[in-house]
């Protein structure tokens, strides 16, 4: 898996991807359509054992991996059993008898869950725990590629796999957005009609920002790299860079 082969992936599977999701509405909190052709090329051919997600919400990405990977068991875990959304996800995931509703802490389940050529996605837990989450995931399960929602430019986190990650690449990607960021549109749409006027294409609550939108990191399993060194890395830099927070809070207070 690579941002190469993933873009022409896209552009051969879009309309195709279009279809599938014509009938499914967006919900809130759910993640960009985009970002789902996005992980669907990326994932390409390869036919995994079974896909294991954390941080289903109201399962926008949740049913779309079950229509997308028809026949492949998709395992799904949210914390969560008491929240509205874990009602809404589960009627809309009904009709898919590939997709199982769990419910459980992901730094527990999940990699108990994962076996050597799933694919997991991450939307929860967010930041530093999810890359935590990443890296055990492939020091220990060997996946075939871990997906980590909501990695930003500009973010520490997703600096970190910028440097540290070799293979890891991006759905902000300027040609992705050039070529699929349309299908985006009844999301935006949404948005706007429930309330969220400050999300749109490079803006969140407000603010500009340089990625088109929240963002999936793409880490493939790569033969040869210590994982486990990563991780411990990764722990150094998250507390480095809780300091630097820290510091930043005071010198603005």
């Amino acid at each position: 898996m690579d941002l190469e082969h993933t873009l022409e992936e896209a552009s051969r599977r879009v309309d195709a991807f279009r279809s599938l999701v014509a009938h499914i509405p967006y919900e809130a909190k759910g993640v960009l359509t985009s970002e789902m052709l996005f992980l669907v090329a990326a994932v390409g051919n390869h036919r995994p054992p079974k896909i294991v997600e954390s941080g289903r919400a109201r399962g926008q990405s949740t049913c779309i991996l079950g229509l997308a990977f028809a026949g492949v068991p998709v395992v799904s875990i949210e914390r969560d059993a008491h929240s509205p959304d874990a009602i809404v996800a589960t009627e809309r995931c009904a009709g898919l008898e590939n997709v199982e509703l769990h419910f459980g802490d992901a730094n527990v389940e999940l990699p108990a869950r994962v076996s050597a050529g799933d694919i997991v996605v991450i939307d929860g837990p967010k930041g530093w725990h999810a890359l935590k989450l990443a890296l055990t995931v492939l020091a220990k399960r060997r996946p075939a590629a871990v997906f980590v929602h909501d990695c930003y430019k500009g973010q520490a986190e997703r600096r970190f796999l910028e440097r540290h990650v070799p293979g890891a690449f991006f759905s902000d990607d300027a040609r992705f957005e050039a070529g699929f960021a349309e299908l985006d549109g009844p999301v935006f749409e949404t948005a706007r009609r429930e309330g969220f006027e400050s999300w749109q294409p490079h803006a969140f609550d407000g603010r500009t920002q340089a990625s088109y939108g929240p963002t999936y990191a793409c880490l493939p399993w790569r033969q040869g790299i210590r994982y486990g060194s990563v991780l411990r890395r990764m722990v150094v830099a998250r507390t480095i860079s809780r300091i630097r927070r820290s510091f930043m809070k005071r010198m603005g207070e």
